[in-house]
């Protein structure tokens, strides 16, 4: 009897140690897991950081789908703008006036500028008839809207003697550029060249003479044969 209630001692003795041990270890345990968090928290300066992503863009938030019809693709965190085909312009703001934006498709509306020249030619001879009078030689009908670019030539004569020939380009108000040439016996041929800008004209673009010294004479619109002798030519520009 005596040996079984050293055993139970013993026994309960050996549980105390044991639990001591647990105690022990469970706090180093414990211990050790605050350290780690607190080792692998992240910093204020990391937290402060995270402020500075794009939650949202024009208020929506969440997946943005990535159009690969119009050259935006992606890899690992990258967003690449690609030209996949002709009819991909690249990185343009469509901002509705200057460049407008339908099914996908970019344009200039029409009301800017068309790098599509308007050329017109005389059909026939232009008699100077009046020492008064400007007569009018090739002209384009060009609207008047707009920065324009006007240049062209246009081939005189004088078939009765020596002559004074005034020449302007115009738009029937303002005079654009304007020059002279003095034609020294008859039938001499001489071509006159004159180029400039107009903003909003008035009327049609054209280039006029006026033979200030005989009523014979001409714009001449064949001599060579190309029936181009006389011409103009506009561009629009803004």
């Amino acid at each position: 009897m005596a040996g079984s209630i050293t055993d139970i001692f013993s026994a309960m003795q050996n549980g105390v140690v044991a639990l001591g041990n647990f105690k022990k270890q469970l706090a180093g345990s414990f211990n050790n897991i605050s350290t780690q968090l607190a080792t692998k928290a992240p910093s204020s300066a990391v937290l402060a950081s995270s402020t500075a992503f794009v939650a949202s863009i024009a208020g929506n938030s969440g997946a943005f789908t990535l159009n690969g019809a119009s050259g935006i693709t992606n890899t690992v965190n990258d967003i690449l703008l690609s030209q996949g085909s002709t009819s991909q312009f690249g990185a343009v703001k469509a901002d509705g006036t200057t460049v407008t934006v339908a099914a996908g498709v970019l344009s200039a509306p029409s009301s800017q500028a068309n790098l599509s020249p308007i050329t017109k030619s005389t059909s026939a001879d232009v008699l100077l008839n009046n020492t008064a009078t400007f007569f009018d030689g090739p002209s384009v009908a060009q609207g008047s809207s707009g920065t324009w670019f006007a240049s062209g030539s246009i081939f005189v004569t004088d078939t009765a003697g020596a002559a004074n020939i005034t020449v302007k380009l115009w738009d029937g108000t303002t005079v654009i550029a304007s020059g002279n040439v003095f034609l020294s016996i008859a039938n001499v041929q001489t071509t006159i060249a004159l180029s400039g800008f107009l903003t909003s004209p008035a009327s049609n673009l054209k280039i006029s003479a006026k033979d200030s010294t005989s009523t014979s004479g001409k714009i001449l619109f064949n001599t060579t044969g190309a029936s181009n002798d006389s011409t103009i030519t506009a561009i629009r520009v803004a």
